[in-house]
């Protein structure tokens, strides 16, 4: 089964079908499935990556990486919520609100 990872989220909101590892493992499998229409996020990483999203029409059985975050849009067309998404106004507002993870403590 394909596992998607950040790379394979663009920035246009589109899944990049490239560079795909796989996994046999059934608990991943049934805990990471993805469904139609679910919209998977990138939570780590650099900013540059951080942020983004992309649709998942299930054209391909897949199951997304356990770093990202898969979101089911209950009442709101997820295809209108990528849309936006991906829109500059939300990425500047991303980069004004994201911390970094890690700091230099001495």
């Amino acid at each position: 089964m394909p596992v998607l990872r950040m790379g394979n989220i663009t920035r246009v909101g589109t899944i990049d079908y490239s560079d795909l590892v796989y996994t046999s493992d059934a608990d991943d499998i049934a805990k990471y499935a993805l469904h139609p229409g679910d919209l998977i996020f990138n939570r780590t990483n650099s900013r540059e990556w951080v942020g983004k999203v992309a649709y998942y029409d299930g054209s391909i059985p897949a199951i997304y990486a356990g770093y990202l975050v898969r979101f089911r849009a209950i009442l709101i067309n997820p295809k209108y919520i990528n849309y936006a998404m991906c829109t500059q106004y939300e990425r500047n507002w991303c980069a004004s609100v994201k911390t970094d993870g890690v700091t230099n403590r001495i």
